[in-house]
C-alpha cells in the first residue's frame, strides 16, 4: 500500500559518545549493534528525507513503502553525575568545607608557631622588644637601646619576668640627650612609657620618680644622667619595696626607696619585669647580668639574668620541640584529622538525613574552633610568662 510509512533514525556516535558494542550478544551476528552510554540524549542532526523502499508484502508480491529517514547523532552530557555521586553531594560539599576549615587552622598554627619562635628566641637570649613606639625611630639591638624623635619609644625584657624574688639590674648612659624613664612593669603595662600608668613604676632622667602619672622627688638627683653614668635599681616583690641608686657602690652611693607596693597581682599583672623608655635621642645600655656582690642591696638579691626562671621545661630544649609539646605545631591539626577521617568514611547517603549531617557540620566547626581557641590561649601565656603549670592545664 502506498500509504504505508515507516521511520528509520540515522544515529552518528563520536568516539566519546559511543557505548559498549555487543554484536557478540545479537541476535543477529550480521549486524553490528552499540548501546547507548547513560545520561545520553539523541539530537537531530539535519532536515528528514524521505524515500521510496521496496518491501516483500507476501506471496511473493513486493510493495513500495515510504520511509522517513532522520539523521541524529547521540550527545552524552559528561557533566551529569550518576545516582551515586548525586547522593553523594553533600558529603562531598561536606568535607570541601571540611578541607576549607584545615587549612585555616593549619596556615593559623604555622603563623602562631612562626610568631612565638621569634619571641622565644629572643627570650632565650634575653634581647630586649619593642613594646609601645614607632620601630623606625628606635635603635634596639640585644641590651642597646637608641631613641630618636620627639616621640616616646618603649622597651623592655618581658622574657625576664618574675615575681616572688629579689632582684637587680643597672642602666648604664651612652647618650644623655632627651629623655629617659628606666624602671619596672606588670603584665597589664600598656602605656607608651613606664609610670604613666598604675601598672609600672618608673625614674626619669632628672631622678623624680612617677607613678600613675604623678611626679615626685626623694633626692635621687640627676648626677647619674651622663655619658658613661650608672643607674641601679633592685626590687624586692616580696616586700614591693623598690630602691635607686645613683652611680656604684664603690663611690659611696646609697641606696633610695623610691616605691613600695610594687608587688605582681591581679591589677599589676602575674609578673614585673624591667621596662625603659626615651626620647630626643638618649641611648642606654641595659646591664641584666650584673654582679651583685657588694652593689645589690643585700646578699639575697639576684641580678635579672641569674633569677629569670625560663618557660623551657629544661634547659637546652630546643623552641620547636618546646611549642610542638605545648600543640602549636602541626601537631595540633591531629585532632581535627581525625574527625575528617572519620567523616570521609562514611557513606554518601548517610548524609542525606537532614538531622544526621547537621550533627557533622557541627562538629567540624567545633573541632576546628576548639583547636583555634587552645592555640590562641597558649600563645598567650606564653607572651605572658606563663610557668609549666599554668601552660599544662590549657
Amino acid at each position: 500500500a502506498r500509504d504505508a510509512r515507516g521511520t528509520i533514525f540515522e544515529i552518528q556516535a563520536g568516539r566519546v559518545d559511543l557505548g559498549a558494542c555487543i554484536q557478540v550478544l545479537s541476535q543477529y551476528p550480521g549486524e553490528q549493534e552499540y548501546l547507548m552510554p547513560p545520561l545520553c540524549c539523541l539530537e537531530v542532526a539535519g532536515d528528514p528525507r524521505v524515500e521510496n523502499v521496496e518491501v516483500e508484502a507476501g506471496g511473493g508480491k513486493v510493495s513500495t513503502i515510504q520511509v522517513v529517514f532522520m539523521p541524529m547523532r547521540v550527545n552524552v552530557n559528561l557533566k551529569a553525575v550518576t545516582t551515586e555521586e548525586l547522593l553523594a553531594r553533600r558529603k562531598v560539599l561536606h568535607q570541601a568545607m571540611a578541607k576549607n576549615l584545615r587549612e585555616e587552622l593549619q596556615h593559623s598554627t604555622e603563623s602562631q608557631a612562626e610568631k612565638l619562635m621569634v619571641l622565644l628566641y629572643l627570650r632565650a637570649t634575653r634581647q630586649l622588644e619593642l613594646l609601645s613606639g614607632d620601630e623606625s625611630k628606635a635603635d634596639v639591638n640585644i641590651n642597646c637601646f637608641k631613641s630618636g624623635g620627639g616621640d616616646w619609644v618603649c622597651v623592655g625584657v618581658p622574657q625576664s619576668a618574675l615575681r616572688n624574688v629579689a632582684v637587680y639590674y643597672e642602666i648604664e648612659v651612652s647618650n644623655p640627650q632627651g629623655r629617659l624613664r628606666v624602671g619596672f612593669a606588670g603584665f597589664c603595662f600598656s602605656s607608651d612609657s613606664p609610670g604613666v600608668d598604675e601598672h609600672s613604676w618608673a625614674i626619669e632622667q632628672d631622678g623624680d620618680k612617677i607613678h600613675s602619672g604623678k611626679y615626685s622627688g626623694f633626692g635621687l638627683g640627676r648626677s647619674w644622667f651622663r655619658s658613661g653614668g650608672v643607674l641601679c635599681l633592685a626590687l624586692d616583690m616580696n616586700s614591693g619595696r623598690l630602691l635607686a641608686r645613683s652611680g656604684r657602690a664603690a663611690a659611696g652611693n646609697q641606696w633610695l626607696e623610691a616605691f613600695t607596693g610594687v608587688i605582681p597581682g591581679e591589677e599589676v599583672g602575674p609578673l614585673i619585669f624591667p621596662v625603659v623608655a626615651g626620647n630626643g635621642g638618649v641611648e642606654v645600655r641595659l646591664i641584666l647580668d650584673a654582679a651583685t656582690t657588694g652593689e645589690a642591696p643585700t646578699a639575697a638579691y639576684r641580678s635579672i639574668s641569674a633569677a629569670t626562671s625560663l618557660v623551657f621545661a629544661s634547659q637546652g630544649e630546643s623552641e620547636a620541640n618546646f611549642l610542638d609539646r605545648l600543640g602549636v605545631s602541626p601537631r595540633a591539626l591531629m585532632e581535627f584529622d581525625e574527625v575528617q577521617h572519620k567523616h570521609a568514611a562514611m557513606k554518601g547517603e548517610d548524609y542525606n538525613n537532614d538531622h544526621k549531617y547537621k550533627e557533622l557540620m557541627i562538629e567540624a566547626v567545633e573541632c576546628k574552633v576548639g583547636i583555634a581557641a587552645k592555640l590562641k590561649a597558649v600563645a598567650t601565656l606564653v607572651r605572658e610568662g606563663a610557668r609549666q603549670e599554668q601552660l599544662a592545664g590549657v
